[in-house]
């Protein structure tokens, strides 16, 4: 996704976004993490996890650089009491 979507969206006017480069954006895509990230590389998958109680965005990641960067967003899972 562009920067350009992504700044349309209410939600997200907010999110910080990283280089892939970035040292705190290696930890948001280790494999030990797997389990408590869900990442976003487009406007489908993005609305999915933006309307889901689990996940919270943290941070988009740009990759590549000028007309070719594409930024992914990443959602941390948080815990959900269910109530009964």
């Amino acid at each position: 996704m562009s920067e350009h979507e992504l700044q349309a969206i209410a939600e997200l006017k907010d999110l910080a976004i990283l280089d892939a480069s970035d040292p705190a954006a290696a930890m948001l895509t280790s494999p030990f993490h797997a389990c408590d990230i869900a990442e976003a590389d487009n406007t489908v998958r993005l609305f999915e996890l933006l309307h889901r109680d689990e996940y919270r965005p943290v941070c988009g990641i740009r990759t590549g650089t000028g007309a070719a960067s594409q930024i992914r967003v990443y959602f941390r899972r948080i815990h959900v009491t269910s109530q009964v």
